[in-house]
């Protein structure tokens, strides 16, 4: 299925893929990246990280209290943050790892729900990118072709996700 991927992989495909990737690209980003190669062309903008994650937090907190929680106050979520900057240790890695496990066997566990195994979302794909081959090849305006292609594509991203996470996972279990 791969081979066949790329043995029908066009030059217009890759040009394709260019188009979406460089729409995606934020000024932000740009900014970023030729700040390191030459500062003088970016267009800096002076905002403390500092007055962002200030400002942030209190979004946080302002949205939760809308929601009806209360209790809610900068600093827990200046602690939840933090939490999130340090890197587990593998005792805390095993603990989390252990957790799922025990909860699986509670007896009030709801059903488990549907799954959809690799083969399935791999069979998915190429059906999709068969689809996508019929309206492509076919389309009499570039543009059509493209917005095509993008919006499906787009669409089974999080599928695409889901594969990817559960390709990795069987890896790391073999």
């Amino acid at each position: 299925m791969i081979r066949e991927f790329w043995r029908n992989y066009s030059i217009m495909d890759a040009v394709d893929n260019i188009a979406v990737a460089w729409e995606e690209l934020r000024p932000a980003t740009m900014n970023s990246v030729w700040k390191k190669i030459w500062p003088e062309c970016v267009q800096f903008q002076s905002v403390s990280q500092t007055d962002n994650i200030v400002q942030l937090q209190q979004n946080i907190v302002t949205l939760a209290k809308n929601v009806a929680f209360e209790e809610v106050v900068e600093a827990d979520v200046d602690q939840l943050l933090r939490s999130h900057e340090e890197d587990l240790s593998n005792e805390e890695l095993m603990q989390l790892e252990q957790e799922p496990a025990g909860e699986e066997e509670s007896e009030d566990a709801p059903p488990a729900l549907r799954q959809l195994t690799t083969g399935e979302l791999s069979a998915a794909f190429s059906h999709f990118e068969a689809g996508l081959q019929v309206l492509t090849s076919n389309s009499p305006d570039d543009e059509w072709k493209l917005q095509v292609s993008r919006a499906i594509n787009d669409a089974i991203n999080c599928y695409r996700d889901l594969y990817k996470e559960k390709k990795r996972r069987s890896k790391q279990l073999s």
